[in-house]
């Protein structure tokens, strides 16, 4: 499957991650746990982290000042093999 995505958000609040699960690895994650705890779930050779940042390439991301005020915008797209 394919995904596609945009997302914007303040540069001040960089930098924002998007994360995949399995259905395996849902299953682990409770209320208690921090975002670092979630995060850490992920396994790194499978690609379940998509960095919201221009220093990520696969991000599509980039700055923007609309009115004068620093934001990312990204979009770009994600393929999921099955």
């Amino acid at each position: 499957g394919r995904m596609t995505f945009e997302f914007t958000y303040p540069a001040d609040r960089c930098c924002q991650n998007v994360l995949f699960y399995t259905e395996d690895q849902l299953a682990e994650i409770s209320t208690r746990m921090n975002c670092w705890q979630k995060e850490y779930l992920l396994l790194p050779e499978y690609d379940q982290i998509l960095r919201l940042t221009p220093r990520f390439t696969w991000s599509g991301c980039h700055i923007t000042y609309p009115a004068g005020v620093p934001r990312y915008d990204c979009v770009g797209g994600r393929s999921f093999a099955s």
